[in-house]
């Protein structure tokens, strides 16, 4: 494909001063060089006076050479080829392709995978460069890091960083003016969990120092979150529901994040296992399901457990069963319960937990997990005075 042409500024030069004429205010629309071609800057004015008159005295040419009537061209311009250039683009802008996160609530957990980035080549006029593309050699690799400031600095080392795909945009992917970055799966993340907040900004830089500083550029607040279900329980004869909460990390503190009105989490990820009846021993006379409507709403939701059916004949009333969220992708939550049924993963890791003495002392690799308690006690009507929680 050849290069596009691109578009240079109309302007003009001064009358010449000792013989030299210089003028400013150029301007090209494209990257890459362009060439000025045989008398493409010309004089046509000086000899005008010679031009028109009744019989001209040269002629509406270039003409170094004589004609058979002894007259020269009445234009003059540069002998030959001048290239010029290269030209790199002004700035760039960095897109995401679809929402990045949770945009209702403007921020992106930590290991939060999201849809690939959009970074544009643009003039100083926020047009395309069209030729800042593979096809001509002039696209360069494009680094996509976490700003530091308005002066146009970035971090491409340090917290957060990239965990799963990386950032640099090869010279290939550039097609047009238009770059994609998708890597593996675009993810980025603090290097330690859990983090304080923290507003990241993606801006795009090259090799020639053009950068999105300045311009259009993604910005997310990051966040260190989990799920959290909390046990509960209540009548053998009627349907249960067991708390969920999105929280994040405040910097001293796991809080409630009421900005969560996105998570979905798929009813086929719940785990319902070590079934037991009313005195403590294991069973497999009585089940219930659970479903989960819709996303979360202000970092709340509830799984919904129905009321238990018996499986078997004369037994004795229902009892308790654990319930886990399968956050991974596998089909086995990690959940600290002695067994792990088959479930559909809910690809939400970056939600897990410690969740207990069972994952590794720093180790937020842990699924959510309560317990169902049905018509064994009763339902608890008196506030709690005192809960402490560990994570």
């Amino acid at each position: 494909m050849l290069p596009y042409l691109g578009a240079l500024s109309t302007a003009s030069f001064p009358a010449a001063i000792a013989g030299v004429a210089t003028a400013s205010g150029f301007a090209y629309g494209e990257v890459g060089n362009f060439t000025f071609g045989t008398d493409t800057v010309y004089d046509d004015s000086f000899t005008a006076v010679d031009s028109v008159k009744p019989n001209p005295e040269c002629t509406p040419d270039f003409s170094n050479a004589a004609n058979a009537n002894g007259m020269y061209g009445c234009m003059f311009g540069n002998t030959g080829a001048l290239t010029v250039g290269r030209f790199v683009p002004d700035h760039f802008t960095t897109t995401p392709t679809a929402a990045q996160g949770c945009a209702t609530g403007g921020f992106t957990y930590s290991g939060q995978p999201f849809s690939s980035v959009r970074i544009d080549a643009l003039n100083a006029a926020a047009g395309n460069t069209r030729n800042y593309s593979t096809s001509t050699g002039f696209s360069k690799t494009v680094t996509l890091c976490g700003a530091k400031g308005d002066d146009g600095s970035y971090n491409c080392s340090g917290s957060p960083a990239w965990s799963v795909g990386n950032a640099t945009i090869l010279p290939t992917s550039f097609l047009a003016g238009n770059g994609y970055y998708s890597g593996a799966t675009p993810i980025i993340s603090f290097t330690a969990i859990p983090t304080a907040p923290s507003a990241l900004t993606l801006r795009a830089h090259d090799s020639d120092s053009v950068s999105s500083s300045g311009k259009t550029e993604i910005t997310t607040n990051l966040y260190s979150g989990l799920l959290r279900l909390t046990s509960y329980t209540g009548s053998a004869t009627a349907a249960l529901q067991i708390p969920v909460q999105a929280l994040y990390w405040g910097g001293s503190s796991w809080i409630i994040n009421n900005h969560d009105s996105c998570t979905v989490i798929p009813s086929a990820s719940i785990a319902l296992s070590n079934y037991l009846d009313s005195t403590g021993a294991p069973t497999g006379c009585w089940t219930t399901t659970g479903s989960i409507l819709g996303p979360l709403s202000g970092g709340h939701g509830n799984i919904i457990l129905t009321t238990p059916a018996s499986t078997c004949a004369g037994t004795v009333g229902p009892g308790s069963v654990s319930v886990a969220l399968n956050l991974g992708s596998s089909t086995a939550d990690t959940a600290c319960l002695p067994s792990h049924p088959v479930t559909t993963g809910a690809n939400e890791a970056y939600l897990r937990g410690r969740n207990g003495s069972c994952a590794a002392s720093n180790s937020y690799a842990a699924d959510p997990s309560a317990t169902a308690t049905f018509g064994i006690y009763t339902p608890e009507s008196n506030k709690i005075v005192h809960l402490r929680e560990l994570y």
